[in-house]
């Protein structure tokens, strides 16, 4: 790969971040749950006081690790890089909750609004990631190692994945705060609306291929 066609790729890498994180956010200040990765974080906020990019970083460095245990020899050390790449992510995560407060509303119609919005820039920046082609964030890792391992489909390996996730949010709701916080109807929303606009992306990849080939 040349340095021309390199920088390209880090730019829609970048950019595919940037937008993950405002779904994020979107989804996050809306009021109606969030993403289902980003479900455990949400509540380990409330619990802790601390950024949601903090903890989102703190659990994507568990599932490298976790990636490592499941893969043992197998596990590429390219892998690691993963930990580098999810740092501006998470990085875009707490800047992007600043930016998109002014969309705290108690306005229930405007909220699926948000929701929707939220879903379709983060199904748009998952496409720029995958387009690039360079590294994936250690959530997809994780799943593609379990795929590898046990021999599944990424497909059933992803649904398993996020509900897993948004169980582990409930539990420690309930267990530390005494109430359910982060998953909500918006939860389901973006699992459903993510997966459909990434779908509808797929004809984006040949075309920024060629541009970042050139």
């Amino acid at each position: 790969m040349h340095t021309k066609e390199a920088v390209k790729r880090g730019v829609v890498l970048n950019g595919g971040f940037f937008l993950m994180g405002l779904g994020v956010a979107m989804a996050t200040n809306a009021g109606l749950g969030t993403s289902p990765i980003s479900s455990p974080p949400l509540v380990l906020m409330k619990i802790f006081g601390l950024t949601l990019g903090t903890f989102t970083f703190l659990q994507n460095a568990a599932m490298v690790a976790m990636q490592k245990g499941i893969l043992g020899k197998a596990f590429p050390r390219r892998n690691l890089l993963q930990l580098l790449a999810v740092i501006p992510f998470c990085i875009y995560i707490d800047i992007c909750m600043l930016l998109t407060q002014w969309l705290i509303t108690d306005n229930y119609p405007y909220k699926i609004l948000i929701i929707c919005l939220g879903a379709a820039i983060m199904g748009l920046g998952i496409a720029l990631e995958l387009a690039a082609g360079l590294i994936v964030v250690p959530g997809e890792g994780l799943v593609m190692a379990i795929a590898m391992r046990w021999h599944l489909a990424i497909g059933r390996v992803k649904v398993l994945f996020d509900s897993t996730l948004v169980i582990i949010a409930c539990l420690l709701s309930f267990a530390c705060l005494g109430e359910l916080v982060g998953v909500r109807e918006g939860t389901a929303l973006y699992a459903l609306l993510v997966g459909t606009v990434l779908r509808f992306c797929a004809p984006l990849d040949a075309p920024l291929n060629r541009w970042m080939s050139r």
